[in-house]
């Protein structure tokens, strides 16, 4: 299988001029040191079910019910080779509190990705395979798990591409960084750094969008790493409304084991 690497997020720092080109040349990332992340993500959705067919009114109450239940992810990431740009090649691993442990999943809850130099997690999957119509291979199986992780850290990797991208972080700063990605369409527009503790800057991230379809809003607070260019911790909450009547908040939370 031919993989295609297909989450870069497209960032611009608006008015900030990014000199980190040369920390990331001292990063330490070496082959043989695993990163493992937790994420956990809860939602509390509200749909008006007088809106929708009978027959998927069950189905849909059923589903907003396990929503308010959080999800577990713990994702292992070994690294490989390690990149003159500071990326390194990581194979993940990962479990999913909502499914069995089985052999099966443990088979196919796998992929390769990129640690990129500052810090983001960017699965790597083909993006023309396409899913058989009565049963997926192993191979579709991971293709598709690779990219539901990677939307579910793509406010993750905007989060670590701005920190990372903005160079040495200070108390006060604070910038504007338009994101251009697939899974993201907002501009953020307040990155501000609220501390630094030695290598460990404090950063708020806050954006969202509006369009005919809906609004999405969301606050995220998290602990960037500058001398290793890595997300410690972040959290994210978020507000939406759906122009089909949906309307809820959810939270990711993201933990870097030590």
């Amino acid at each position: 299988m031919k993989a295609h690497y297909h989450r870069a997020p497209a960032m611009t720092l608006v008015g900030v001029a990014c000199c980190a080109a040369a920390a990331f040349a001292q990063l330490d990332r070496t082959p043989g040191q695993t990163y493992v992340y937790e994420l956990t993500v809860t939602s509390n959705t509200q749909v008006d079910l007088s809106k929708l067919p009978a027959a998927v009114r069950g189905a849909v109450q059923a589903n907003l019910a396990a929503g308010g239940t959080p999800t577990v992810y713990v994702l292992t990431a070994a690294t490989g080779q390690v990149n003159a740009d500071g990326s390194a090649n990581v194979h993940v691993q990962f479990t999913n509190s909502r499914l069995p442990n089985s052999p099966v999943f443990a088979r196919v809850n796998q992929f390769d990705a990129i640690l990129s130099p500052v810090g983001q997690l960017l699965p790597t999957y083909d993006t023309n395979m396409r899913p058989s119509p009565n049963q997926m291979s192993e191979d579709q199986m991971r293709n598709t798990t690779a990219q539901t992780i990677d939307q579910q850290f793509a406010t993750f990797n905007d989060f670590a591409g701005g920190c990372g991208k903005h160079g040495h972080l200070r108390t006060g700063d604070s910038w504007r960084v338009a994101s251009t990605s697939r899974f993201s369409v907002a501009q953020y527009d307040l990155f501000a750094v609220t501390g630094v503790a030695g290598p460990v800057a404090v950063v708020t991230m806050k954006g969202g969008y509006s369009s005919s379809g809906g609004s999405n809003n969301f606050e995220a607070t998290g602990h960037y790493d500058m001398a290793r260019r890595l997300v410690l911790d972040l959290h994210v909450a978020q507000t939406f409304q759906n122009a089909a009547a949906s309307s809820g908040t959810s939270t990711m939370d993201y933990r870097l084991r030590e």
